[in-house]
């Protein structure tokens, strides 16, 4: 709200309609939404889904940043990272060349923190917060337009109020708290973390800047209402009807308003005290300006002009006068004290008003201050001295009434000397007066006020940790029972009324012990940082009490979440039902009056409202205008309803706003990220779980409660670039959130992993020791020397960050490794075996702890399966294993193993094995492949012999040379289908035909080839290891001449010579190796190339069929791989090398080049695929599913023929002449 658009209700100037106020949504529509617009206008299916969006966003974001920080090169220097960031500053900076940082217009930037919800919470959680999409105008259904207009304004300043609040508490308080923490004490640090949250300080100004605004004119809104009763009581206007309804409200107190207004005050409060705490602004503010000034005298050095550098010391001014000197609260005191336009509606009725509700403000809370009900009773007393500041600063006047308000006000730091406000940091309510109103000291009689504050914070330390053990075990112990009966409470009862009422006050009391707990935690942790007392073990431990019972409440709604829903939307259905039931009776009391006055209108408009608003969904939004519509209804000047009544309702209301904002409440208060700033606590705590091992379970909760800071650390900007890109690497070598997680975890380790996994081996060492040593002494007769730790390893694993920790695998691990240490070092192997598996065994029996059987290795695990037990089971082996010839290996076949592992074979296993059984074993293999070969080739020409495949063959020979012009030459793919379903009708073997049975035989030829190759590869591998060392392998001394001729002894020319020999046969080898290949197609290709086995000449007429018959198989193979299918294979390469050594040994490659095959598959498939894809593209096909198949089924022939050809034209290559 700009000025110029402020109305008021009174007469003086324009009054504010639904028509005018649209006027503010312009200035805030970027920041929050339509100030005349319900902010729930979706519906609960469309915001889960939004949120869930928001989700996937954030996690994808936090992916990319992790791979970022896993990939990024290394940081460039401190001042380039400065220039840098100061550019981004610069160019980015609202500030004008007026000098004026931002207009009113200019809201809040987007918030680079990652929710809450994306990173610890799923995406689908429980909300019990209500959802309406009705506008504000919707809402205020009533004919009374003078009432419509003032609580439509008056509700669109408060709900603008607490969206401002909600963005501080979210998006500024954690990162202003947590600036500074986690930073490397390096040169150029802390200029670069103010530089990184020159941005968030902009923000938070824009944020100041508008609450001033907006509580600016609620302050002018309400002047104006309370100015009417001053004009029309000195008899300066004439009003009509319309007038007498407007003198009726100005008559009303508005408390709400005035809370609300408290409220804002102490946001402002409390960021002072944020910023004013952290030392590090100041620090870090100090020397960025230093800095600035070096950049001013060469701004070229660092990428800028000097127009751009100038700027920068304009805006650090400005943050640093309104933001960084923590005078937030004085500075709206003066905004609103200087403010004319206030002025101008300033009234003695106002200040009357404002001084009834700060009184009843006060009463509220000092009467609720040590209740047992959640509410943030402390945290108001912030707000109340805000508002009694802005009383005085209005209306300075010293009346003793006002000096009677302040000395009880400064009575009640007597009563809460301190408050938490958020992590670390704290207020004390004696230090602000002292302050701040000084002379108001004087006036009530303090002569020593400082010597005053400091007594009441000792007597309230005192007394605090005098009952903290006291109220610890009282609270655990009303914990347990409430647990106890809520939990089975829940799973017997049905929605009814009893049931309703009987599961909110247990859903009441859950809250209100945790926020016992909370309160108790809070305030103890102040006061001794206050008076710096350090904690004692066994208050540190009674504090872990109220962080289990905090964590224990929230666990509780968790664990009950769907039933909890249930209740919870039953107990909000009853108690609006109460409240309407209660305002009925009233509205016909009304209704029935023959004559009604102005103010009976007022009464019965509001009493209208407020009953139908009930009837609505409760949002924040309504219960406002609830509460606004009952305080018209209800004031003092019209006795409608008895005080008892009105108390009830009230209670009522308040019951109502817990029930609709129970998960944020229970949220809240069960948080306990303030665990963060006492870290040097969690250490005694682990240790105290680790001596009270039946405590265990509590770990869990504990491991939640040092998680609830997450969020926090993970948004931090002062380690994050000021674009919001990851954080950096140059000065920051870990996330602030990484730093305390491997803190939480060193503590874990050091505390409880370390101690047990060392009392636990001295526990099984010394039990299995006692055997043999007589004197030894039995550790269980000795008192207090045994504690049962079994409870730890019976424990479910610990979720924290991203970790699981399983404290049993954790003590597992490291028995394993110490025990298998142990035996490794010990000259007595099987005595240390054998005692070791007792150990084995006796940790089993008595933790629990099943140990993995550590085994001594038996040989070189690098040696994998052994040639020479392959080449002895080659016939096995050929079937048993599939060959991939890019790899060079073979790879078990699933089908023909039961292990869940397959083993692989490959050069570097070879050469191993060669390794261990000398060279020799080379030639040993090509023998036994040799034979296998025979044996295999005695096969294939006994199935060529056969008359159907023989005379099939002849005649589809014939049939080609015939028609060879015809068919382009190119071999019809019809005449090998033909040639498949001709065999195929020749009969089958358990499913498999004799086609299938011939290309397996083929496929053993060339793995058996392919063998030969991998011998000779790893023959070659291993020999050139063994020739690394020879420094010439061209020039070899001849060791035996050169010993000869110097005249050594005999021996030593005998080793020369057989040195000399070893590294000739060598080098040899290496040189030209072994082509075993051409060996073998030497043999077999004079024995197929004689008459005797004519009838393998027209083997090359048989491959078209073999290749179709090959493709169809392992595409069947890949399928079932997706499927787990025994059959799966990937790969089978021992085909196509069969079929290219038999072509090179019946020397037919060019007969077979003659059926041009390949060209004619890719020309049938590619015309194929082309007539599937037309048909598909024609309009009113209806089997377009069938089509697709078909089309998929051409695609994936192409594509493996395809890659057939690559592997034959590959495999050929080995038989070359060249």
């Amino acid at each position: 709200m700009s000025s110029s658009s402020t109305s008021n209700v009174g007469g003086t100037q324009s009054n504010p309609t639904a028509d005018n106020a649209t006027s503010t949504q312009q200035n805030t529509d970027s920041y929050i939404f339509d100030q005349f617009m319900d902010m729930d206008i979706k519906s609960p299916q469309d915001a889960h889904e939004e949120s869930f969006h928001h989700f996937l966003t954030q996690y994808k974001s936090h992916l990319m940043h992790s791979f970022s920080l896993a990939t990024s090169s290394s940081a460039n220097s401190t001042l380039h990272n400065f220039a840098e960031n100061l550019n981004d500053t610069l160019r980015h900076s609202p500030v004008s060349t007026n000098d004026t940082l931002v207009s009113e217009a200019d809201i809040l930037l987007p918030s680079l923190t990652i929710s809450r919800v994306s990173l610890k919470n799923p995406p689908f959680y429980l909300q019990t917060e209500p959802l309406s999409s009705y506008r504000v105008d919707e809402l205020l259904q009533t004919e009374h337009r003078t009432m419509r207009k003032i609580l439509m304004v008056l509700d669109v300043l408060i709900e603008e109020l607490r969206q401002l609040r909600m963005v501080a508490r979210t998006q500024f308080y954690g990162k202003l708290a947590l600036f500074g923490e986690g930073a490397n004490p390096q040169d150029g640090m802390g200029q670069l973390q103010l530089g990184r949250i020159l941005r968030l300080l902009t923000r938070l100004w824009n944020l100041v800047e508008r609450t001033n605004v907006v509580l600016k004119h609620v302050l002018i809104q309400m002047a104006a209402l309370y100015k009417i009763h001053d004009a029309r009581g000195s008899g300066n206007s004439t009003v009509d009807i319309s007038d007498e309804h407007l003198l009726s409200f100005s008559r009303i107190h508005f408390p709400d308003i005035f809370s609300e207004i408290a409220a804002t005050l102490g946001m402002f409060m409390t960021f002072d005290t944020l910023i004013k705490e952290n030392d590090a602004f100041m620090h870090c503010l100090t020397r960025y300006k230093r800095m600035i000034a070096k950049v001013l005298t060469h701004p070229e050095d660092f990428d800028t002009t000097q127009d751009m550098a100038n700027r920068l010391p304009r805006l650090l001014e400005r943050l640093e006068n309104d933001i960084l000197d923590c005078n937030m609260l004085i500075n709206c005191l003066r905004r609103m004290e200087e403010s004319q336009e206030l002025n101008d509606q300033l009234s003695g009725h106002f200040r009357k008003m404002f001084f009834q509700g700060l009184s009843q403000h006060f009463g509220k809370i000092t009467l609720s201050v040590g209740s047992a009900t959640a509410d943030d009773k402390p945290g108001k007393v912030i707000g109340l001295v805000g508002l009694f500041m802005l009383f005085s600063t209005l209306f300075s006047e010293n009346s003793p009434a006002e000096k009677k308000l302040f000395k009880d006000l400064w009575t009640l730091h007597k009563r809460v000397p301190v408050i938490h406000i958020y992590g670390n940091t704290h207020w004390c309510l004696g230090d602000f007066l002292l302050r701040n109103a000084p002379t108001l000291i004087r006036f009530i009689g303090v002569k020593d006020p400082k010597r005053e504050i400091i007594i009441a914070q000792k007597a309230m330390l005192s007394s605090t940790d005098a009952s903290l053990k006291g109220n610890a075990d009282a609270l655990f112990q009303s914990f347990c029972a409430w647990k106890a009966r809520f939990s089975s409470f829940l799973d017997d009862l049905e929605l009814g009324k009893s049931a309703v009422t009987i599961s909110g006050r247990y859903m009441m009391e859950g809250i209100d012990l945790a926020f016992q707990a909370k309160n108790i935690l809070k305030t103890s942790l102040c006061l001794h940082v206050e008076c710096e007392k350090p904690l004692t073990v066994t208050q540190v431990i009674d504090l872990g009490t109220l962080i289990h019972i905090l964590k224990g409440v929230e666990n509780t709604f968790n664990d009950n979440s769907q039933v909890m829903l249930k209740y919870t939307s039953g107990n909000t259905e009853f108690v609006a039902y109460q409240l309407r039931k209660m305002l009925l009776p009233l509205k016909k009391r009304i209704e029935q009056k023959r004559s009604q006055t102005p103010r009976d209108i007022d009464q019965l408009s509001t009493i209208e409202l407020a009953y139908n608003l009930l009837g609505n969904a409760p949002t924040k939004r309504s219960m406002l205008l609830v509460r606004l519509a009952m305080t018209v209804a209800f004031h003092q000047d019209q006795v409608l309803i008895k005080d008892k009544d009105f108390d009830t309702m009230r209670g009522l209301m308040q019951t109502l706003d817990r029930f609709t904002n129970f998960s944020t409440i229970m949220r809240n208060i069960c948080d306990c990220s303030l665990l963060y700033w006492q870290r040097a606590l969690i250490p005694i705590l682990f240790g105290n779980i680790y001596s009270n091992p039946t405590t265990c379970p509590m770990l869990h909760l504990l491991f939640q409660a040092l998680e609830d800071v997450r969020p926090e650390l993970e948004s931090v900007e002062h380690l994050r670039d000021p674009v919001g890109g990851p954080i950096s690497k140059d000065l920051s070598t870990i996330s602030l959130s990484e730093l305390y997680k491997d803190e939480i975890l060193r503590f874990f380790s050091e505390q409880i992993l370390d101690k047990l996994s060392t009392e636990v081996q001295e526990d099984l060492t010394r039990q299995v020791h006692a055997q043999v040593n007589k004197d030894f002494e039995n550790p269980f007769t000795k008192k207090g020397s045994y504690m049962d730790r079994r409870p730890f390893f019976s424990m479910d694993p610990i979720k924290f960050y991203d970790r699981s920790i399983s404290i049993n695998i954790k003590v597992r691990h490291f028995l394993d490794v110490m025990f298998y240490r142990l035996t490794t070092a010990s000259r007595q192997t099987q005595k240390t075996w054998k005692m070791y598996e007792e150990m084995r065994a006796l940790a089993l029996e008595k933790y629990g702890i099943e140990m993995t059987n550590v085994r001594l290795p038996g040989q070189n695990t690098d040696i994998g399966l052994d040639i020479l037990e392959i080449t002895r089971n080659i016939h096995i082996f050929v079937k048993n294993y599939s060959y991939n010839l890019n790899q060079n290996m073979f790879l078990e076949q699933v089908a023909k193993t039961d292990s869940p592992n397959l083993n692989v074979v490959n050069v570097r296993h070879v050469a191993n094995s060669i390794r261990t059984h000398g060279t020799g074993i080379m030639n040993t293999t090509v023998n036994f492949v040799y034979k296998l070969l025979g044996r295999k080739f005695y096969t294939f020409s006994k199935f060529l012999y056969d008359d159907h495949i023989k005379s099939r063959l002849i005649r589809d020979a014939k049939f080609f040379r015939d028609n060879r012009h015809d068919l382009n030459n190119r071999y019809p793919l019809s005449r090998v289908e033909d040639f498949i379903r001709e065999v195929r009708a020749l009969g089958q073997i358990d499913g498999v035909s004799y086609l299938d049975k011939f290309r397996e035989l083929i496929t053993e030829i060339g793995n058996a080839m392919a063998y030969i190759r991998m011998v000779r590869t790893g023959g070659l591998r291993y020999i050139a290891d063994s020739v690394q060392f020879v420094p010439d392998l061209d020039s070899v001394e001849d060791f035996e001449k050169w010993s000869a001729e110097h005249n050594l002894s005999e021996e030593t020319q005998k080793a020369g010579q057989n040195l000399h020999s070893a590294l000739k046969n060598l080098t040899t080898q290496f040189a030209e190796g072994s082509d075993y290949f051409q060996m073998l197609e030497k043999v077999f290709s004079q024995e197929l190339l004689t008459e005797n086995h004519k009838h393998v000449q027209n083997f090359f007429v048989i491959i078209p069929p073999l290749t179709q018959n090959f493709v169809d198989h392992i595409i069947k193979c890949k399928d079932r791989m997706l499927r787990n299918g025994k059959e799966a294979n990937f790969t089978d390469d021992g085909f196509v090398l069969g079929v290219c050594f038999i072509l090179k040994i019946l020397n037919q490659n060019d007969k077979f080049k003659s059926l041009h095959w390949f060209q004619s598959v890719a020309s049938q498939h590619h015309q194929e695929y082309a007539e599937w894809e037309s048909k598909m593209n024609k309009p009113g096909n209806e089997d377009l599913n069938t089509m697709r198949l078909s089309l998929k089924r051409a695609q994936t022939l192409k594509k493996e023929f395809d890659m057939l050809f690559f592997s034959f034209s590959g495999a050929q290559i080995f038989f070359s002449k060249d």
